[in-house]
């Protein structure tokens, strides 16, 4: 399932691969349940390229958000 999304920039998937579909599908729920308030109904209902588009949106904001925490303390 991840390796069908682009790396972008060099970004790194979240999981790693060999992790199972069935973790892989747990964890992108609980990512996006956990940072979108969404339920996993509404998560699970989304197309897969839908649902993987805003796993790479999540960690493209993560990325920005640690960035700028790492900036702050180095100053």
């Amino acid at each position: 399932m991840w390796q069908s999304i682009s790396h972008h920039a060099g970004h790194e998937p979240f999981f790693p691969f060999g992790v199972s579909g069935e973790d892989t599908l747990h964890r992108e729920v609980f990512l996006l349940a956990y940072h979108l308030h969404w339920s996993q109904t509404e998560i699970l209902g989304l197309p897969i390229p839908e649902r993987q588009r805003y796993l790479e949106l999540l960690q493209e904001q993560l990325r920005r958000e640690e960035e700028a925490v790492n900036r702050g303390s180095s100053s």
